[in-house]
């Protein structure tokens, strides 16, 4: 998750240099545990939303998300607290 600024962006801004990207910052406090900022003047958050349930089915992986902050509340960004359970078989 952490590469979508470093990599897929990268690689968007070079096909597409007007294009309007979404920036992503995170905080690590725990090995279960990520929050993840989403700050966009698209204000695609249920995209995010729809994109961390893929990446969870994708990869066997249990994601459970709530998003405690939203611009589209008022809010300066949108705010992300993504907990880890086990892999899938």
């Amino acid at each position: 998750m952490k590469t979508i600024g470093k990599i897929i962006h990268i690689e968007v801004h070079n096909l597409f240099p007007e294009a309007s990207l979404p920036k992503f910052s995170y905080e690590d406090p725990g090995p279960d545990h990520l929050v993840m900022i989403y700050d966009s003047e698209r204000h695609l958050c249920d995209l995010v939303e729809g994109l961390l349930v893929g990446v969870g089915r994708h990869f066997g992986q249990e994601i459970e998300f709530t998003q405690s902050l939203c611009t589209k509340r008022g809010d300066p960004h949108c705010r992300f607290e993504i907990t880890f359970g086990p892999r899938g078989q």
